[in-house]
């Protein structure tokens, strides 16, 4: 049994519609089973879409958290909303559809801020507490691929 707390953590970034709807899906299927949730994102309106949609659907409230997950600041807000998680589930959109010769090292750099450095730093700050409680759950969704194939 846990704690009834899940993180959907969201990072907007372009045409990404379908990350954005996995995430949703997600969040509304938890919602479903009873789980407290709190989302994130740097869109306060897409937020509270969101959670208004999850409310009047499955009568169940939830948090937002508006903030760049990427930055400290931001990692500390979204703690702030439920400092002793259950379930963190990272969706993220993975990087551009570009050429991979044309990348250049700060192109890599961002990408790899956004898919490696900030979810595992979220992990290090999430999983003791977890793993005192006896249950920790991470889903990291770092690439639309994940679901299909794409061009690039």
């Amino acid at each position: 049994e846990f704690n009834q707390w899940i993180w959907v953590l969201r990072e907007e970034s372009d045409s990404l519609w379908l990350l954005l709807k996995l995430g949703f899906a997600c969040a509304s299927a938890f919602a479903q089973a009873g789980v407290e949730l709190t989302l994130n994102g740097r869109d306060h309106q897409s937020l509270l879409a969101g959670a208004s949609q999850i409310f009047e659907t499955r009568n169940k409230r939830v948090q937002i958290a508006v903030a760049d997950i990427r930055t400290e600041l931001g990692q500390n807000v979204v703690l702030a909303k439920c400092p002793h998680l259950d379930i963190f589930i990272n969706s993220n959109g993975g990087p551009p559809f570009v050429e991979f010769q044309s990348l250049s090292r700060s192109d890599i750099e961002k990408d790899l801020k956004r898919n490696m450095i900030t979810p595992l730093t979220m992990i290090q700050k999430t999983l003791d507490s977890m793993v005192a409680k006896g249950f920790e759950r991470i889903i990291n969704i770092t690439f639309v691929s994940v679901k299909m194939s794409i061009q690039g």
